[in-house]
C-alpha cells in the first residue's frame, strides 16, 4: 500500500528532480531508490548539516569524482581494466585528496559530514602508480617500467630500420615496380603496391591483390626478417603492457574492502550533497520531525508545480485527528493533498522541503492515499469500487501513526 502511495502521490518525479542535484552517479542512482527510512530524525540532522556547510563554507571540492563502482566490480571478477578506466580511477582518487584537504581547513566541526570524510582514503600510493604508468590520453608511458623503456626504444630502431628500407624502394629504380610510391600495413607487416606486370619477377610474400587484379601488395623478401622483428618486439610490448595493466588491477584487489568503503561512503556524501543543493536552489528547508503525528507545515509548496505555486499553511495536532477540505472544482483539494503528502514522504526520506522556517513533519510510519480515478477494466472494477477496495485495504493497515489522505470520498456514486 505504501508504495502504491508513492505512486498516486508522483513521489518519483520529485526524485527524477532531485537526482539531477548530485554531482556523479553516486547520487544520482541512490536518489531513485529513496524511500522512508527507519530513523527519519537522523537522516534530517545528516541533510541539516550539510544544508549548513554548504551555507557557511560554499561548496567541497568535488571536481574529478567519478562513480567507480562499475570498474572496481570488474577487478572483482577477475578482469583488468583498461588504461582510461585506471585514469577514471585515479582521477577519482585526487578529487577525493582535495575534499579530503579542503576539510582539513575548516574551523567548525560538522561532525556527521567530516565523519564520512574522515573514512575516505585518498591512495596516494595508487594515484602515484598509475601517473607513473599512463598518461591522461590513456597511453601507457616509457616510464611505466624499465622494460617497456627498452623495448620500446629497440622498438623504434626497428621501425626506423623498416622506413628506411621501405624509402630506399620507393627512391631508388625499383619504384618502376610500384602501382604508386607508398607502402602500407596488411596484418601487421609492411608492403608494396607491386604492379601485376612486374610481380613474377620480384622474390617475396603475396598478401592481398587489388579488385581488379592490376596491383600485388607484396612483402619483398628483404622485408621478411625486419618484418618479424617488427612484429616479434610488438608482442612483446603488448605482453608488457599487459602485465602493468594487470598490476595495477591487482593492486585494487589487494584493498577491494578500502575501495568498497570508500564508493559507500561517497554514496552517502553524494546524497546528502543532492538533498542539501536542492534546498538552496529551491528555497527549502529541512523540517522538524514530531515526536507525535502531528505537524504543522508553513507556506509550503508542492515541489512539481514550479514558482506559480501558490503557498498553503496546514496544522493537525492539539487533540485533532482530521481535516476535511472542501471547495468548487480546480480550487486546489487534491493538490493541497499531495503537497501535504509529498512534504511527509520527502522528510521522512530526509529530503528538504518547499516550506518556511518552523515547520514540522509527522512521524509518520506509513502515508496511505486514495487519490484519483481508480477505475480498473482488468478487475472490472467501477470507480466507486475501485475507490471502495483501496479504503478498504487503509482501513486494515492503518493505524496512530499512520497519514490517510482521501480525494472525494464516494466519487464514481
Amino acid at each position: 500500500m505504501e508504495a502504491f502511495s508513492q505512486t498516486k502521490l508522483e513521489f518519483q518525479k520529485v526524485l527524477n528532480i532531485l537526482k539531477e542535484y548530485a554531482f556523479s552517479n553516486y547520487g544520482r542512482t541512490e536518489v531513485l531508490r529513496l524511500s522512508p527510512v527507519e530513523d527519519p530524525g537522523e537522516a534530517l540532522k545528516k541533510t541539516r548539516e550539510m544544508q549548513h556547510l554548504m551555507f557557511q563554507e560554499g561548496e567541497p571540492p568535488v571536481g574529478g569524482i567519478f562513480d567507480v563502482r562499475e570498474e572496481v566490480e570488474k577487478v572483482r571478477i577477475g578482469d583488468v581494466l583498461e588504461p582510461l578506466e585506471l585514469i577514471k580511477l585515479k582521477n577519482t582518487f585526487l578529487g577525493i585528496q582535495a575534499l579530503i584537504s579542503w576539510f582539513e581547513k575548516l574551523e567548525e566541526p560538522y561532525p556527521l559530514i567530516r565523519f564520512l570524510v574522515d573514512s575516505l582514503s585518498g591512495f596516494p600510493a595508487f594515484t602515484k602508480k598509475v601517473e607513473q604508468a599512463i598518461d591522461e590520453q590513456g597511453e601507457v608511458k616509457d616510464s611505466a617500467s624499465t622494460r617497456l623503456r627498452e623495448i620500446r626504444t629497440e622498438k623504434r630502431r626497428i621501425l626506423n630500420s623498416l622506413k628506411n628500407k621501405l624509402d630506399s624502394y620507393l627512391s631508388s629504380n625499383f619504384a618502376n615496380n610500384l602501382q604508386q610510391s607508398s607502402y602500407f600495413l596488411r596484418d601487421g607487416r609492411y608492403v608494396l603496391p607491386i604492379k601485376n606486370t612486374s610481380r613474377s619477377s620480384i622474390r617475396g610474400i603475396i598478401h592481398s591483390t587489388s579488385t581488379s587484379g592490376a596491383t600485388y601488395y607484396m612483402e619483398p623478401e628483404a622485408l621478411v626478417e625486419l618484418n618479424d622483428q617488427s612484429k616479434e618486439i610488438h608482442d612483446r610490448e603488448r605482453e608488457e603492457i599487459n602485465r602493468i595493466l594487470r598490476e595495477l588491477s591487482m593492486f585494487i584487489l589487494n584493498n577491494i574492502n578500502t575501495f568498497d568503503h570508500n564508493n559507500d561512503n561517497l554514496v552517502i556524501f553524494d546524497l546528502l550533497w543532492a538533498k542539501a543543493k536542492y534546498a538552496n536552489k529551491n528555497n527549502g528547508v529541512v523540517p522538524e520531525l514530531s515526536e507525535t503525528a502531528e505537524f504543522t507545515l508553513l507556506n509550503v509548496r508542492h515541489p512539481l508545480i514550479g514558482e506559480q505555486c501558490v503557498p498553503l499553511t496546514v496544522s493537525l495536532g492539539n487533540g485533532k485527528r482530521g481535516i476535511v477540505i472542501t471547495g468548487p472544482n480546480t480550487g486546489g483539494k487534491t493538490v493541497t493533498l499531495k503537497t501535504i503528502g509529498l512534504s511527509h514522504l520527502m522528510g521522512l526520506c530526509g529530503i528538504p522541503i518547499l516550506a518556511d522556517r518552523g515547520s514540522k513533519i509527522g512521524c509518520f510510519r506509513y502515508i496511505m492515499a486514495d487519490i484519483g480515478d481508480e477505475q480498473s477494466i482488468e478487475q472490472s472494477l467501477s470507480t466507486f469500487s475501485g475507490h471502495l477496495k483501496n479504503i478498504t485495504q487503509i482501513v486494515k493497515l492503518a493505524d496512530e501513526r499512520t497519514l490517510v489522505l482521501l480525494d472525494e470520498l464516494g466519487a464514481g456514486t
